[in-house]
């Protein structure tokens, strides 16, 4: 048995709505025909090994087999219900599960749900481990687990590995509450955030983050930290809780006013003396229970409880001790939602909130409403919750503004589901809105560039946008963090940001491939293109299967979503989508070819001739809205970057969807440029030494024949150099292609490697770029092979002449090195034949570039 591939999705993805694993498995055929020679029933020795581990009644009925599965899917099945056995077993609510057949024979995609990731992986390959040990004798070595040690120390210890990092019960409860509602939610103590652990914590595995940008809402456990921040001296100082009660009106047990700085015998002593005995004595620093002794009636009790809450901090609290049950008061967003009787030696008892004396539901309802708490729980103690405590002579004791309702509630209450329903119904009432509208940008190529002007129109219409692309992430026009952030990190990193008020999200493949989608839902998805790149990665075999990868993010968008009608591939994905508007975009076909292809489609940005020139036009419902002159757009240099011109559009539909006026857009566009500055790395030009040098990011078979359309147009007073490269993941046709593309366009090529090919052993690269420009045509003479980017630029320079345009075409980690080069004018002497002085190789490789 073989793992060949393994995803750890970390959010919502192309498999599920949650995070899973995701493995393909290959089996040899011997392998196969011990799993179909597999009885009916659960392995005994699997199911007798996790019944000692498991929480369910009956773990054997999952780890049952379907007979009628064929092999693979049977061990499927098997495999991923014992990982989620044994995540469970741990205190992680983990169901989903599914099985996909695999792209060979013999094999198939087992995917699983995990709630933390390094449980869900450990988990897996425990589950594989006991499957070989108690099923079938593949030949299999795990990475993490020691193979020598037995099966009961390894259950053992991977529950005490697994457990601690379980969500909370109310925690989990919170986060389902606010998938129900509608409300988005970052679990911030998981992958990828960095979880975060101190003194301030109230909660572990409990900090989350409700709504993005400017509308969310941080909490800890069950404390809304941004909006409940006021009450913050009553999460742990009970002198302070005690005050808060009476302030509210709530009657509290006998104290003596010296029980405020009570941290000495004596005192505990003088205390108990002037309120009487019985007593109660606490940790004036709430401790969960942790310290506290009641129904003192002593000087030798009291001295023996004071020892015990002095090893919880410096003070206590004496009080009277009140007679009878403990009753926990559960308030959510100012009201009662129920009661819960403790006492001691009997299980927690529900009680609804018309059992209570309606004068003590007023009052709690009351205190509720005075301190604003999403969740509150007021502890009572009386003998009869039905009397009004004059009558029953009962206190509230406590006050909890951040309570651990999994303390006393099991994990699937009813109470639990509807208080944190109600707490997440307080953050966001009725018609408050959790969700800013983003704006999702794919494609192969263009992408960053339709997101930057996308981005650029939403600031000068007056929002507050955020943009995470192939760049980095910027919070307005202030870049926030740099790197090829156009995936679930940098999306999650622009989400959570306070200041943002909308999104534009570049989403490349590599994030939706391996780590998924970081947004449920968006308002405007944009599909640029799907053209040859990253084949034979991640699943993806065919440019089919490369689109419905791709339509993953146009089926989460709500409002609108904008497709390429010029690709075969785009113009197939709307069918089924959800978004209220689909807008085609075109540049060769016309509105009335495409509204009698498409009846169903309603909205089009096109490219129209009007007076002599190329224009920008949106229809709307049969309204025809002119927007502007393709020449007056900087980034299409008059017309001639078409590709550009196609980007336009696209961002064009997506700000009309985005509710942006024509007059705004046009005034934007006008201004976007495509400088270093703006556009790092996507058609910026540059003049030094009498050479105009173009530095592009182009790397794929599209995306270089576009730019040669554009270098085509252009007229440089000497000739055409190119200096590129390929990415070695792809398949050997789709480097030649990239070679291909480029044959013809130039009068000389260098092939260099990228330094991640290097990394990755890709060292091949140029070598099959080369003998693909030599069998497209190219002379021998003007194509050159290089080791590196800087070396491919310095050969370029030697042999240039001034009035020669030199296309440097970089990746993203070359690309500031290679900009750098070029406006510092650090390169080597340029002129007539190019000749270094140092080399006589310099003047043998100019003369060939003629």
């Amino acid at each position: 048995m073989r793992i060949l591939e393994q995803y750890v999705y970390i959010c919502s993805n192309r498999r599920a709505e949650c995070p899973v694993v995701e493995q393909l498995i290959a089996f040899d055929a011997d392998e196969l025909a011990a799993i179909a020679a597999m009885a009916a029933d659960a392995p005994r020795g699997l199911v007798s090994s996790l019944e000692t581990l498991s929480r369910e009644p009956d773990p054997g009925a999952m780890l049952r087999p379907a007979p009628e599965r064929e092999p693979c899917r049977r061990f499927g099945e098997l495999y991923a219900n014992c990982a989620l056995l044994l995540q469970r077993a741990a205190g992680h609510r983990v169901h989903h599960l599914a099985i996909l057949t695999g792209e060979s024979p013999g094999s198939c995609r087992a995917i699983y749900e995990y709630e933390h990731h390094e449980v869900g992986v450990r988990a897996g390959e425990l589950a594989l481990l006991l499957l070989q040990r108690f099923c079938f004798p593949f030949d299999w070595r795990p990475e993490a687990l020691d193979p020598a040690c037995g099966t009961a120390e390894l259950l053992r210890e991977f529950r005490l590995f697994a457990a601690p990092l379980a969500l909370p019960a109310d925690t989990q409860a919170i986060v389902r509450a606010a998938a129900e509602a509608g409300v988005p939610c970052l679990r911030m103590d998981r992958t990828p955030f960095q979880s975060r652990t101190g003194d301030f914590r109230l909660r572990p595995n409990g900090l989350l983050k409700l709504g993005h940008g400017r509308r969310q809402h941080i909490v800890d456990g069950t404390f809304c930290v941004d909006r409940s921040e006021a009450l913050a001296p009553l999460l742990r100082d009970r002198t302070a809780i005690l005050g808060a009660l009476e302030r509210l009106g709530l009657p509290t047990p006998a104290r003596d006013p010296e029980t405020a700085n009570c941290s000495t015998l004596s005192r505990a002593q003088r205390c108990a003396r002037r309120i009487g005995y019985p007593l109660a004595l606490r940790p004036a620093l709430k401790t969960r229970g942790r310290g506290v002794s009641l129904g003192i009636r002593d000087a030798d009790a009291l001295g023996r409880a004071f020892a015990a809450a002095r090893e919880h901090g410096r003070s206590v609290v004496v009080e009277r001790c009140i007679a009878g049950a403990s009753w926990k008061l559960v308030l959510a967003n100012r009201e009662l939602v129920g009661i819960v009787r403790l006492a001691a030696g009997e299980a927690p008892a529900l009680a609804a909130p018309s059992a209570a004396h309606p004068s003590l539901v007023a009052s709690a309802e009351a205190a509720a409403r005075a301190l604003d708490a999403g969740l509150l729980v007021l502890t009572l103690v009386c003998p009869d919750i039905a009397l009004p405590l004059a009558a029953s002579g009962g206190a509230f004791v406590d006050l909890d503004v951040a309570p651990r309702l999994d303390d006393f509630l099991a994990p699937d209450s009813p109470l639990l589901r509807s208080a944190a329903a109600r707490f997440v119904a307080w953050l966001f009432p009725p018609g408050a809105e959790a969700r800013i509208p983003i704006v999702a940008v794919t494609g192969t190529n263009g992408k960053t560039t339709t997101s930057r002007m996308i981005h650029r129109m939403l600031l000068d219409a007056g929002r507050a946008s955020g943009l995470a692309c192939s760049d980095g992430v910027y919070v307005g026009d202030r870049l926030l963090c740099a790197g090829d952030l156009a995936g679930v990190p940098g999306h999650y990193r622009l989400l959570e940001h306070s200041g943002v008020g909308c999104a534009v999200l570049e989403t490349a493949r590599g994030g939706v491939a391996t780590m998924g989608i970081a947004y449920e839902q968006c308002a405007v998805a944009v599909c640029l293109n799907v053209t040859p790149d990253h084949l034979e990665h991640s699943g993806i075999h065919s440019l089919e299967q490369m689109a419905q990868l791709k339509r993953t993010v146009l089926e989460r968008a709500v409002d609108g979503a904008v497709v390429n009608a010029d690709d075969p591939l785009c113009l197939a994905m709307p069918a089924g989508l959800r978004a209220t508007t689909i807008v085609l975009v075109s540049m060769r076909r016309s509105v009335g070819e495409l509204r009698h292809a498409h009846p169903c489609c309603t909205h089009f940005a096109l490219l129209e001739h009007a007076e002599g020139a190329e224009w920008i036009v949106l229809h709307d419902r049969g309204a025809r809205m002119p927007v502007m002159p393709v020449a007056e757009i900087p980034a299409t240099f008059d017309g001639l970057a078409r590709h550009n011109v196609s980007n336009a559009l696209h961002a064009i539909a997506a700000g009309y969807l985005s509710g942006i006026g024509v007059a705004a857009m046009r005034a934007s566009l006008a201004r976007f440029r495509m400088s270093f500055e703006d556009t790092p790395g996507r058609m910026n030009f540059h003049d030094a030494g009498g050479l105009r040098f173009l530095v592009d990011y182009a790397h794929n078979p599209d995306g270089i024949a576009k730019l040669c359309e554009f270098v085509d147009r252009l007229q440089p007073a000497g000739r055409k150099l190119l200096a590129f490269s390929a990415a070695g993941y792809n398949p050997e046709g789709i480097i030649a292609d990239t070679a291909r593309a480029a044959a013809g366009h130039f009068n000389a090529y260098v092939c260099y490697n990228r330094g991640k090919n290097c990394d990755q052993g890709y060292f091949e690269v140029p070598h099959i770029l080369a003998s693909a420009l030599r069998a497209s045509g190219v002379p021998p003479g003007r194509v050159f092979v290089e080791e590196r980017a800087s070396d491919a630029f310095d050969t370029l320079c030697r042999t240039a002449q001034p009035g020669d345009l030199v296309v440097l075409l970089a990746v993203h980690g070359e690309m500031n090195e290679t900009w750098a080069r070029v406006v510092s004018g650090d390169f080597p002497a340029i002129g007539i034949g190019g000749r270094d002085s140092s080399s006589d190789a310099g003047d043998a490789r100019a003369q060939a570039f003629q």
